[in-house]
């Protein structure tokens, strides 16, 4: 049985992802100050929501028309990663976690997965 999806843009579905959890950890600046896990900082959220959208856009687009339930992997597989780059920083001393971007994070792969649903019905 071959394989359901794409493997060049699987693969590049992946190097997103990668890149997506660098951006989630990777420390340019130490804060000064902790802020709020309740802050909102729109420039933030915008840049979270598009970053998992093109990942999971991109993981979505791997999937043949042939692959079984590929939206509700696209949503499991994107929302789960950015809900565990979110998570991530709860590790990391010098990066804060907000409710607000995990919430963007798993949004923007649910929000592809259910405009490929209502375009192509699956």
């Amino acid at each position: 049985m071959a394989d359901p999806r794409r493997g060049w843009v699987r693969g590049l579905a992946y190097t997103i992802g990668l890149a997506v959890f660098l951006a989630h950890v990777m420390t340019l600046a130490i804060p000064t100050t902790r802020p709020d896990w309740l802050s909102l900082e729109m420039r933030d959220l915008a840049g979270h929501f598009a970053m998992l959208f093109t990942f999971a856009l991109v993981y979505r687009l791997s999937f043949t028309r042939a692959a079984r339930l590929p939206s509700l992997a696209t949503a499991c597989v994107c929302a789960g990663w950015g809900a565990a780059c979110e998570c991530s920083q709860l590790l990391i001393s010098t990066r804060e976690f907000n409710l607000f971007e995990l919430s963007a994070n798993i949004i923007a792969p649910l929000f592809v997965a259910a405009l490929f649903y209502i375009i192509r019905g699956r």
